[in-house]
């Protein structure tokens, strides 16, 4: 099984309104979210924007994790670019999350 690969435990962060402004503030959204993060990229390249990163696959449970979404891996911080679910006939099986960090 692909929990058995599991070997992190990451927490989310998602924008959530400031009650008192007009502006957004990422917060903590999830916690204990088991995982397995493995490169995707060799190196850090370089977007359309100007902006340099590199992508990770993370292979978790199904969780209510969505795309602009931050992973939070100790001190690593990367943004969430992708979500797909996978079922195996019986519900669905896992997610592979495709995130994103970048390089100041």
């Amino acid at each position: 099984m692909i929990e058995d690969r599991y070997n992190k435990t990451v927490s989310t962060k998602r924008l959530e309104a400031i009650t008192s402004t007009k502006k957004e503030q990422y917060a903590t959204y999830l916690s204990g979210i088991r995982c397995l993060i493995q490169p995707f990229d060799q190196s850090f390249n370089e977007d359309i924007d100007g902006s340099t990163g590199k992508n990770f696959n993370m292979y978790c449970q199904v969780s209510d994790i969505k795309q602009g979404d931050e992973v939070i891996d100790g001190s690593d911080t990367y943004k969430v670019v992708g979500v797909s679910t996978y079922e195996d006939g019986l519900g669905s099986h896992h997610m592979e999350v495709i995130i994103r960090e970048y390089k100041e």
